[in-house]
């Protein structure tokens, strides 16, 4: 008795003395929900409007960043209108105060419009990129909520964060309990 004792304090001991890790995936689609929330976003400037709308998120492209593809509305004065579409790609960074999750340094990857001569397509796509980094890097993409048990833990011990094909990948580790 007194051997399976010692055995038992020393598994417990050695046990705690090592780091715990554990992993928590969020589906592509869990993730879309939060993305729909932030659209349309609008932007005016040089009397051109350029309005984002209809998000569709890809997770875990070439690069393992974010991507997301827009539809894109343009108005310009004397009754220029155009349609199209385009793709924004950045990568994921992590606030722990608030335990949100934002796209970092968005950048607009391709961008098609019908309709407005091509010859206004970069002053387009420049005001388009000025909207992303003054509204969907602010807007936190996805916010742990403290009254999900899994969510408020990763809030406390989360280590790292990546993009995988199909889903965002959080790691949660407790640190060494140094002894």
């Amino acid at each position: 008795m007194f051997r399976l004792t010692i055995f038992l304090a020393t598994l417990l001991v050695a046990t705690t003395s090592w780091g715990f890790s554990y992993t928590l995936e969020f589906t592509q689609q869990q993730l879309q929900q939060q993305i729909s929330r932030l659209m349309p976003i609008k932007k005016e400037q040089m009397l051109i409007t350029v309005t984002l709308s209809d998000p569709v998120l890809e997770l875990g492209g070439q690069n393992h960043n974010i991507g997301v593809t827009a539809n894109m509305k343009i108005q310009a004065p004397g009754g220029i209108q155009g349609t199209g579409s385009t793709k924004i790609v950045g990568d994921i960074s992590y606030k722990k105060e608030t335990g949100s999750f934002y796209l970092h340094k968005p950048k607009i990857a391709h961008i098609e419009i019908d309709q407005i001569p091509a010859q206004f397509h970069s002053n387009i796509k420049d005001l388009a990129q000025l909207a992303l980094s003054n509204s969907i890097s602010k807007k936190a993409l996805f916010t742990l909520k403290d009254n999900n048990e899994q969510q408020r833990l990763a809030k406390s011990v989360l280590q790292s964060v990546t993009v995988a094909p199909g889903k965002l990948v959080v790691v949660l580790s407790l640190p060494e309990n140094k002894q």
